[in-house]
């Protein structure tokens, strides 16, 4: 046989049994666990475990779905008689009203930007990040999901989304601090954060484009801070075009991903220590028109740190210095 051929046999047998091992779900045990596929901790396996896993109640917030196993696992949930809700951006509804099983409540809401949330509620699991629901969000493009097993949150989370009950703009746990946005307090706090900055901030967002986050970047640079900024491809090209020369002028080391699929993620890591992660792209339609949230978790644990540090050696390493 070919060598090359066995390697490459050796190689995928190796991703596949990655890949079945080592979706863990959270529990009582593991209530904090990260998902990236760029750490070989697979979301999408991990997500359908858990689905399967559903006894009571599935509620999901996200601006798309359309991955094929997630439609089929939801349908057959609610056959089962799990109860399912699913709220999506206005402009997804048509086009997943034909796919989904009548016994599943699809709705929407009222909005002047997107409902560009990613949060799914799992009996007392919660999944929050930058991922969708499609399959390319899931298995190709970058993206950084929490899971937490922290029914008091489902509880707010499901209050708020689904049922109206009542306003919640922001939570607070152990955890994490969690903003769901418009709101005002969001953007403070990610400008509280960066200003704070004594040693490095690290930074890899998918459209970047807010004055105000621009500003504090450039003058944490200016009082000695390192600052790196890694954008998408395309975004860096287009939308995101000016803060990349601005950047580039103040001579902030700045990158763009070089492979073919989407650097989506919208996560800032300042002094190895505070972590900012979400829905949320930085800019001013993201902090006040979207329907989007925003995480902060402060004093990261050192097995948490060297995988946010992992992640971020690897983003640099499929990355080009512009």
């Amino acid at each position: 046989m070919n060598k090359k051929l066995v390697i490459s046999v050796c190689l995928l047998a190796i991703y596949i049994l990655l890949t079945l091992t080592n979706n863990p779900i959270p529990s009582l045990k593991s209530p904090f666990l990260f998902y990236c596929n760029q750490s070989q901790k697979d979301l999408k396996s991990s997500l359908l475990k858990s689905l399967k896993n559903a006894r009571e109640e599935i509620q999901i917030s996200v601006y798309s779905l359309s991955d094929q196993d997630v439609i089929k696992l939801l349908n057959n949930k609610a056959l089962e008689g799990v109860q399912i809700k699913l709220q999506v951006d206005k402009n997804q509804v048509k086009s997943l009203q034909k796919k989904l099983s009548e016994k599943i409540v699809l709705t929407t809401v009222k909005q002047s930007g997107l409902m560009h949330q990613k949060i799914f509620l799992i009996d007392n699991v919660c999944y929050l990040g930058s991922s969708n629901l499609t399959s390319q969000s899931l298995r190709m493009h970058d993206n950084l999901m929490l899971g937490l097993y922290q029914p008091k949150l489902n509880s707010y989370l499901k209050s708020y989304l689904f049922e109206k009950k009542k306003p919640l703009l922001d939570f607070h746990s152990q955890y994490l601090d969690l903003y769901l946005l418009p709101n005002k307090k969001a953007l403070d706090r990610v400008l509280m954060s960066l200003n704070g900055a004594k040693k490095n901030i690290q930074i890899a967002m998918f459209t970047f484009t807010h004055p105000q986050v621009l500003e504090a970047l450039i003058l944490a640079k200016k009082r000695g801070v390192r600052v790196e900024v890694i954008f998408d491809y395309l975004s860096h090209k287009g939308a995101s075009r000016f803060m990349a020369q601005k950047l580039n002028e103040a001579k902030v080391p700045i990158f763009h991903n070089r492979g073919l699929s989407l650097m989506h993620h919208k996560l800032a890591l300042i002094d190895n220590e505070t972590l900012i992660t979400g829905s949320t792209n930085w800019t001013k339609s993201g902090f006040e028109k979207n329907q989007e949230s925003l995480i902060i978790i402060e004093k990261l644990s050192t097995k948490d740190r060297k995988f946010i540090q992992k992640l971020w050696r690897n983003l640099l390493w499929e990355s080009k210095k512009i």
